[in-house]
């Protein structure tokens, strides 16, 4: 049986918890980190193909989060709120790669693309599909590897990922169709 703790901040919905941290419990605030840690922590490494740009991600969305969490107009949107300033934090890191590629000092290798986090049993020919994935999402602009990412990978319903992203609707779906065309042409061209 879980700890009475763990139970019980697993019933308390998002918006008691951002209104327990606004008035300074610092348990509400622990329990909505461990709540969606892992969430943040999966979509930060999916979208980085570095463990610690990941790891940076990860913080300062979190820290953004609890700076700003007074602004946050509904309570109960935190999830989608905290993923949404996780995106924004992972935009934030492309912009300063792309500089620091630019004059030519980016020496950073990844280390958390697909093929990276694979499952340990994954078969050779899966853990190749996954690293042409990869190779292909690295050549697509951010935007669209960020829609896709979250519809594709994560799941999101394409209306979560619009609000996510902070783009419309239909932007969205064209970025994730234009993705998914540059990662087949890219997986086709790899396998011949």
């Amino acid at each position: 049986m879980a700890p009475l703790a763990a139970r019980f901040s697993s019933e308390v919905p998002d918006a008691e918890l951002v209104e327990r941290v606004l008035d300074g419990d610092g348990w509400a605030k622990e329990a909505l980190f461990r709540r969606h840690v892992v969430a943040v922590t999966r979509l930060a490494t999916r979208l980085m193909d570095r463990r610690a740009d990941a790891d940076d991600v990860v913080q300062e969305a979190f820290a953004h989060a609890l700076h700003d969490l007074p602004k946050l107009r509904e309570p109960a949107a935190f999830r989608g709120w905290l993923l949404q300033l996780t995106v924004n934090r992972a935009r934030a890191v492309f912009r300063r790669r792309k500089i620091v590629r630019f004059v030519g000092l980016d020496r950073g290798m990844p280390d958390a693309g697909f093929g990276d986090v694979a499952a340990p049993d994954a078969s050779q020919e899966a853990r190749l599909e996954l690293v042409l994935l990869d190779r292909a999402l690295r050549r697509l602009p951010v935007e669209q590897r960020l829609a896709w990412t979250l519809r594709k990978v994560e799941g999101h319903r394409l209306r979560e990922v619009a609000e996510i992203t902070g783009a419309s609707l239909a932007t969205v779906k064209r970025r994730v169709d234009a993705a998914q065309t540059a990662i087949d042409a890219h997986v086709r061209k790899g396998e011949s």
